[in-house]
């Protein structure tokens, strides 16, 4: 966000920097959500320079807080991931790379932007582990999968190599071409990765958060801890899709 901010004004000086400016580059941001986490990494650039007396204005104190309405996630159910998951076969799972992306999205809650990025070699079925590069992690830190649930792996194929799609769209036009061949295929905006975290959290919440990447417990427990939602009995109905 630094980066793209700099290339917006230019060759300026970090003193010459003004709370507007900043308030301009954050409605480049389209969800209140993003606006206030870039608005925090604004607010720590700052205050490194300033608690080093390497700048003696700070502009972010001004920075507002944008409100955001907090909404129930959606999930889908065991029957519902059932059904994704057999009209992403396509006659042959070894052959067909979206079984596996669907799979790498329910059983392993990687978002559609990093698995979309992901090489093949990425998958080690000889360790049992994945690994989401930090080129391509949403958080720039590599994260190594590991103890991740058995029925993820019967949806992997072995020996392949490159790409696993060719991008985000070609995820995103999968997932229409099925829901126009399937009425009864429901999806909502990251609702893969709300499904796993919620049903993972039965798993163990160190366990859950480890694979997820996420980093903030009030936040998961907000988010994902809710029995109206989702049971231990689901949880284990869920990785055992198969």
């Amino acid at each position: 966000c630094i980066r793209t901010f700099t290339k917006s004004y230019g060759n300026i000086s970090m003193s010459s920097v003004t709370p507007d400016m900043i308030r301009v580059h954050l409605q480049k941001y389209k969800y209140g959500h993003s606006q206030n986490s870039v608005r925090s990494r604004f607010q720590a650039f700052f205050k490194y320079f300033v608690l080093n007396k390497l700048l003696k204005f700070d502009p972010t104190p001004k920075l507002e807080v944008v409100h955001v309405d907090e909404k129930e996630i959606d999930i889908l159910t065991c029957d519902e991931v059932r059904l994704w998951m057999k009209e992403s076969v396509g006659g042959n799972r070894q052959k067909q790379p979206y079984t596996a992306v669907f799979a790498l999205l329910f059983f392993a809650g990687i978002r559609p932007r990093e698995v979309s990025r992901m090489v093949w070699e990425q998958i080690r079925h000889d360790t049992g582990s994945i690994e989401i590069p930090g080129e391509i992690a949403k958080t720039r830190k590599t994260r190594y999968l590991h103890d991740l649930p058995d029925n993820l792996w019967s949806w992997l194929p072995t020996g392949r190599k490159g790409p696993i799609v060719s991008g985000l769209g070609a995820i995103q036009m999968q997932r229409v071409r099925m829901r126009e061949r399937t009425s009864k295929l429901r999806w909502s905006h990251d609702v893969a990765r709300h499904s796993f975290c919620t049903y993972a959290y039965w798993r163990g919440i160190e366990w859950a958060m480890r694979i997820s990447g996420h980093r903030n417990f009030s936040t998961y427990i907000r988010h994902y801890v809710d029995p109206r939602q989702s049971t231990t009995k689901e949880s284990e109905e869920y990785f055992s899709i198969i």
